[in-house]
């Protein structure tokens, strides 16, 4: 066995304490780095399987269908359609925005409702487009209508809500904006158009993520295949940047 002297043992603890970052937002600096270097073809594999797994153990296709059965107008009343709303942004843990909304009364979601049916048909023609001048005004448009019905101009609503309407885009969360290291009050121009696009053209991101969700889906039909290998690719490499950028959040 080797036998080192305390100077020795104490020289070789300073030496591994200055390859440590000094501060926690080094520390959070390095692990960023460190994952955007992993090589996205080991990342990608795994991160899709983990959302389609999530995605067909019924729970988030559940509210896909509920969302979508609502946008369509296929309910029968303007009432049930705000519970169905109501119950999607419970769903997603965002009711603090929206103050006002009470068990008892969701007619002033009627608006928001009343959005999203009128840009149903427009909406499924952008998951065979890429543009992200459009789906930045898609984000912002029902945002501001949020607003403007009384409640908090929710971003991160806003593209979940388009993400669960079958739209390919970014999802605007804190842990994203960390990995991305974007301040919280970060325009959804900004975040989609420039750090976001950054992060998933890098080093091969987006072909992996694409190469990795066709693998998977070619066995699928109906939902899935509709969907499109580019949602569920978006959606995997959505699963990295939550799994990095949560312990990055200030």
């Amino acid at each position: 066995m080797e036998h080192i002297m305390p100077a020795e043992k104490q020289r070789r603890r300073g030496e591994a304490a200055a390859r440590q970052p000094a501060t926690p937002a080094k520390r959070r600096k390095v692990a960023r780095v460190a994952a955007t270097r992993t090589n996205c073809s080991c990342t990608a594999r795994p991160d899709v399987r983990t959302y389609l797994e999530r995605y067909r153990s019924g729970g988030e296709k559940q509210v896909m269908a509920s969302l979508r059965s609502l946008a369509a107008g296929e309910l029968e009343t303007e009432l049930e359609s705000c519970e169905r709303l109501r119950d999607f942004i419970r769903a997603y843990g965002v009711p603090r925005t929206f103050k006002g909304m009470r068990e008892d009364n969701v007619l002033p979601l009627a608006p928001v409702v009343r959005h999203l049916q009128h840009r149903w048909a427009e909406l499924q023609s952008l998951p065979h487009e890429d543009d992200s001048t459009t789906i930045i005004r898609e984000v912002d448009a029902l945002a501001d209508v949020c607003k403007a019905a009384g409640f908090a101009r929710n971003t991160s609503f806003a593209s979940k809500a388009l993400n669960m309407l079958g739209v390919p885009l970014p999802l605007f969360s804190s842990e994203c904006l960390a990995y991305l290291r974007l301040p919280r009050t970060a325009s959804y121009a900004l975040f989609q158009a420039l750090a976001w696009a950054a992060a998933y053209e890098d080093v091969d991101h987006r072909s992996a993520y694409e190469a990795a969700s066709k693998r998977q889906l070619e066995e699928s039909d109906g939902e899935e295949a509709q969907l499109g290998a580019r949602w569920f690719a978006m959606r995997g490499f959505d699963v990295r940047l939550l799994l990095v950028g949560g312990p990055m959040r200030k």
